[in-house]
């Protein structure tokens, strides 16, 4: 059933927001109803449309992937901004999560948490550290959100921990 209430989002609406469950939301999204290749992401109840995927902002999740897959290994599949049934209301579209098992052990239901969870933040970097981390922390995962930098990824340089390889303090 559909509940009514307070949306998260600070703007005041004329109208009662309808507040999503998951089980709601996924029902919805099986039923065709938000259209083939929608994408949406259900936080605090309300169903979010993200942007439209840049390929800079594309490339730094391919790049976080890679790093992830060379230090996890089998056992641990890394999801490309797939669902996570992150609790009873939350369904979140990480950049990228790392979860533990097997891809097939997700075939029925999407992981319920993650081992961690990475947003690679561009316009959306306010929202990542705000919104999307404190339903992480709600979920116990531990999140990494990463400011995405055009300029590092224009220069080809090999960032650990938002510094370029070979700055002071970096043992690399």
């Amino acid at each position: 059933m559909l509940r009514y209430g307070k949306h998260p989002c600070p703007t005041r609406r004329p109208f009662p927001t309808t507040i999503w469950s998951r089980t709601e939301y996924e029902r919805a999204v099986e039923a065709g109803v938000f259209g083939p290749g929608a994408r949406l992401e259900l936080i605090e109840g309300a169903i979010l449309a993200a942007g439209p995927q840049g390929s800079q902002h594309f490339t730094g999740i391919e790049l976080v992937v890679d790093a992830l897959l060379r230090t996890f290994g089998v056992g641990h599949p890394v999801r490309v901004q797939g669902p996570l049934a992150a609790g009873e209301d939350p369904e979140p579209e990480p950049d990228v999560a790392v979860v533990a098992g097997d891809a097939r052990d997700f075939r029925d239901g999407h992981p319920t948490t993650a081992l961690l969870v990475i947003e690679v933040s561009d316009d959306s970097l306010r929202h990542d550290r705000t919104v999307k981390q404190r339903l992480y922390a709600r979920c116990g995962i531990p999140p990494l959100t990463i400011p995405f930098d055009s300029h590092a990824l224009a220069a080809r340089e090999r960032c650990t921990w938002g510094r370029p390889r070979g700055s002071a303090g970096d043992p690399a």
